[in-house]
């Protein structure tokens, strides 16, 4: 049996014993748990539990490494949206309030420039 097959860990039939391994049914969370319940011909009920844990834990990773995948591509873009923000706007701001400056301490000179 691989790591990627689903482990029988519970088999009811009608008229049988119930059949059970580890792990049991409550020890495992909701989501670790494959149910399938088959109704025969005659009406009976066949309910049949298989561990899911591998496909779950595998699932966590996946979104595990997705959200660090997200939070490292707006990490990056927002480092170079800043420099651009600082290129394209404040630093042409910061040059007209140097001239502002200029203007407002001698407007003769400025204008002689």
């Amino acid at each position: 049996m691989s790591v990627h097959d689903y482990k029988l860990i519970y088999i009811e039939c009608p008229g049988f014993d119930v059949w059970e391994q580890e792990p049991f049914i409550d020890d495992l969370r909701t989501d670790e748990l494959q149910t399938v319940i088959v109704e025969g011909f005659d009406g009976k009920e066949f309910i049949v539990f298989y561990e899911n844990k591998y496909n779950v834990r595998v699932a966590g990773i996946i979104g595990i490494s997705r959200t660090l995948f997200i939070c490292t591509v707006l990490s990056v873009g927002s480092i170079f949206f800043s420099s651009d923000a600082n290129t394209l706007v404040l630093n042409p701001i910061d040059r007209m309030l140097e001239k502002v400056k200029v203007i407002s301490r001698n407007p003769i000179a400025a204008a002689n420039q």
